[in-house]
């Protein structure tokens, strides 16, 4: 190979997995007593930027609906109420 071009090679490579790097990750949970850094998913769309991580919490409680107009990564996690359990 030759040395422009492994040099091209390795830039990209290098440009394509720092991508990733600059991603924040971002706390929703709608619950009032919890400290999150958005409580409705729509918040958190609008304030996060393209590729950033949506991480819900899982909650009892709405988090809204969502109109999309952007690629970002959603984590869910189920609620369960320990009152189904007695």
């Amino acid at each position: 190979m030759f040395p422009p071009l492994r040099c091209l090679l390795v830039f990209v490579v290098t440009l394509i997995a720092s991508s990733s790097a600059f991603s924040k990750t971002w706390i929703v949970d709608s619950s009032p007593d919890h400290v999150a850094d958005f409580k409705t998913v729509q918040d958190a769309h609008d304030g996060a930027a393209e590729g950033d991580i949506l991480y819900l919490m899982g909650s009892f409680r709405h988090y809204g609906d969502l109109i999309a107009t952007k690629r970002l990564t959603y984590i869910c996690l189920l609620y369960t109420s320990d009152a189904a359990d007695e």
